[in-house]
């Protein structure tokens, strides 16, 4: 039995979890796609992140999460961060800075230490 204090007791399929465990602790990805994570102010980097999008779908990129930050909490995209292989985060400038919303994310992303994913940033 796996009795986590953060989670669910397991107390079947316990290869199924310890398998994952073993893939979140190396960091390695669980799936082969991409996660979109955008910030859009006046919707031009939502409509680059369509383009994007498409053309990633055009290459043959099945599997793709796009998420606009300011309707999805966190927690789901950092969720979808941790499984698959690549990332890109589109967003604005606002003030001389990076728009709130997206760097409120990549901080919460940086005290996890996400690693070993293709990145790509869009501003």
């Amino acid at each position: 039995m796996i009795c986590p204090l953060h989670g669910p007791i397991w107390r079947e399929n316990l290869d199924y979890i310890l398998q994952k465990y073993d893939l979140w602790s190396r960091y390695e990805p669980e799936r082969k796609g991409v996660v979109i994570a955008y910030a859009s102010m006046y919707g031009n980097t939502e409509n680059a992140v369509e383009v994007i999008a498409n053309r990633l779908a055009e290459k043959g990129v099945e599997d793709m999460r796009i998420y606009d930050i300011s309707k999805t909490h966190a927690s789901y995209i950092i969720s979808d961060a941790f499984k698959y292989s690549h990332l890109i985060f589109a967003s604005p400038t606002y003030n001389n800075g990076l728009y709130f919303g997206m760097e409120a994310l990549l901080r919460e992303m940086s005290v996890l230490n996400l690693q070993k994913r293709k990145v790509a940033l869009v501003g």
